[in-house]
């Protein structure tokens, strides 16, 4: 294979022996299991799952896809499952677009890896997980100056639709799978997949089918126009319907148009028109085209012809992907472009990379972003966008937790509690109305006259609840434990008082049973954190000491009023400082300070 000139500066990777080989470069890896990724059937959390590859073919420069496409080809020739993706910065090269180099984003163009089996597996619910720290590269002001700019565009002729896009970010904890889960769970949708490839992770909720070809059947569905999740279109004005139609037959035209370029022409037909598919918080216009291929259509005829899908660019596709090449700040990588898998029988099927996050490093990324035409308004196209990536923050399907104290005549502290619930809301992008928790904490405790826990819970989406309950008695004997499963530092949950505790649940409930009142934590470099459901402070030398919030901890706010009581130092603390400590002090808004005393071994 290295002596065919189609495959000069291909980076053609072989996977044997833990040995990555390209050419001229030789490269290490842990496991011939580097690659691997899930490809969802029709959302119901079944799908194939490719794994142990054998080879990789990428492209990393435009002057390597083509290449890169006949090796693909070759490798289906062969007998392969192949699964990868095309990154939508490849179209310049597939269109002979000039793109500067330097514009790139840092994932290959392309991404492809051979299998030789495949298998089906099943997701199973997920564990404990989520998604926090929201960011947008745009503002609003920004993103008007280029949406203007299209406008001018629009009305000179230059182009009749333009996707404009932009890209924010995210972290994550959690299972690569889970999180996939949780995504799927927020929004089922017929063309998920999640991967874990050497150089990123890639979690892609699309909706939107690019091609799926079985045997000689070729099949895609453009979904252009979006309405509100209640909206019907019988009932809009006719300027907000001509919007509509206009998005989504200037695609349909443009796709038919394509297909023409690799189907039997008199087999094209549009099987569906602008049909509506509904998601939790929109609906979104869908048409079918269809044709007849023969068996044996390679992917890289397919590719050529009908990549980038249009509904994705706009219309004419050439002069639309210069406007964009021109008009956005960032590169897009793998959003807007495809991913998928072919098998040995030359059936394949591949998405739109929208809804599609990708991470290097810490971060995740994810566009979003919508068809300009000249009906368009700048805000609503903004807001649009925005709405296409709440399903991401939908996947926190925990609750947010702050647990009071009513002393009989007010909540004490409220002020300092819902200050830490906003905060926890920001990070993990909940809809919380700080008013409308006042009042219902207020109607809670109306007509009590004597001490009550208060315990209020928010959800994703704002949803408010409040329970009350007596306080129980101190137990008579105040021994405490440590657990000797380790907390991890890095855990942003520790830091969040949030529904998401199965450990801490797990071990307190162990520690009752067993006659403790409390159980201790240390995490992974042996530092003392947090009791499950208090704060720690130890006496020494007549210095008062407690772990601090980096070690992984609650920010408590009877840990803070305590710090200042007693003039705390924040301490990096081990176990043997517990066991050698003249006092142990464990804090909470409930208790307050309670002495306790130390009877285990970490």
């Amino acid at each position: 294979m290295g002596s065919n000139n189609i495959f000069s500066g291909l980076n053609f990777l072989e996977i044997s022996n833990n040995v990555l080989s390209m050419r001229g470069v030789t490269k290490e890896i842990s496991s011939t299991s580097a690659a691997f990724a899930f490809f969802d059937h029709l959302a119901c959390a079944r799908g194939l799952f490719f794994q142990n590859p054998i080879k990789r073919v990428s492209a990393w420069e435009l002057s390597e896809v083509h290449p890169a496409l006949c090796a693909i080809d070759d490798l289906q020739r062969k007998g392969y499952y192949l699964a990868g993706f095309i990154s939508y910065e490849a179209g310049y090269a597939l269109l002979d677009i000039p793109f500067e180099a330097d514009k790139m984003s840092n994932v290959p163009l392309i991404d492809f890896y051979a299998f030789e089996t495949v298998e089906e597996r099943t997701l199973g619910p997920s564990s404990d997980g989520g998604f926090f720290n929201f960011q947008c590269s745009e503002t609003f002001s920004s993103y008007q100056v280029k949406f203007n700019q299209i406008q001018e565009h629009l009305h000179s002729g230059n182009s009749y639709q333009v996707n404009l896009t932009f890209q924010n970010t995210c972290q994550s904890q959690g299972r690569l799978e889970d999180l996939y889960y949780k995504l799927s769970q927020a929004q089922p949708v017929s063309y998920g997949m999640w991967a874990n490839l050497p150089e990123m992770q890639i979690l892609s909720l699309s909706p939107e089918l690019f091609f799926n070809k079985t045997k000689t059947h070729l099949l895609t569905k453009p979904m252009k126009g979006t309405l509100g999740i209640h909206e019907r279109i019988k009932d809009l004005d006719k300027d907000h319907y001509d919007k509509l139609y206009a998005e989504n037959v200037m695609i349909v035209d443009l796709l038919r148009n394509d297909f023409a370029k690799i189907v039997d022409p008199c087999s094209i037909r549009v099987d569906k028109l602008m049909e509506l598919e509904q998601y939790p918080t929109l609906q979104q216009l869908v048409s079918t085209i269809s044709g007849t291929v023969d068996v044996t259509l390679p992917f890289s005829t397919i590719i050529k012809g009908l990549f980038p899908c249009g509904s994705i660019t706009g219309a004419p596709k050439r002069r639309t992907m210069e406007l964009i090449r021109d008009i956005e700040s960032r590169p897009r990588g793998i959003y807007t472009g495809t991913i998928g898998y072919i098998t040995p029988e030359n059936d394949m099927r591949f998405s739109v990379a929208i809804r599609t996050l990708v991470k290097e490093k810490e971060k995740w990324s994810y566009g979003v972003g919508g068809g300009i035409v000249v009906q368009s308004t700048a805000q609503d196209e903004f807001n649009e966008a925005q709405s296409k990536a709440s399903f991401i923050a939908r996947a926190n399907t925990f609750s947010l937790i702050e647990t009071m104290l009513y002393n009989g005549s007010y909540i004490e502290n409220e002020g300092e509690h819902l200050e830490r619930i906003m905060k926890s809301a920001r990070v993990f992008r909940f809809s919380v109305d700080d008013h409308l928790i006042r009042q219902k904490l207020m109607d809670a405790v109306r007509e009590k006259n004597q001490p009550y826990k208060v315990r209020l819970l928010v959800d994703q989406s704002g949803q408010i609840s409040v329970e009350t309950s007596l306080i129980a008695p101190l137990p008579s004997v105040m021994k405490v434990r440590f657990s000797k499963t380790h907390t991890t530092s890095t855990d942003i949950f520790l830091k969040h008082k949030t529904t998401q505790r199965y450990l801490y649940e797990q071990e307190w409930q162990k520690a009752q049973r067993t006659g403790f009142y409390e159980v201790l934590f240390l995490n992974e470099k042996d530092h003392v954190t947090e009791a499950s459901r208090h704060n720690v402070f130890i006496l020494k030398q007549n210095r008062w000491y407690t772990p601090p919030i980096e070690d992984g901890l609650l920010p408590g706010i009877e840990r803070q009023k305590t710090i200042e009581r007693l003039d705390a130092e924040e301490k990096h603390l081990l176990y043997e400082d517990i066991l050698t400590s003249e006092k142990i002090l464990l804090t909470n808004s409930i208790r307050g300070a309670v002495e306790v005393v130390l009877e285990s071994t970490p």
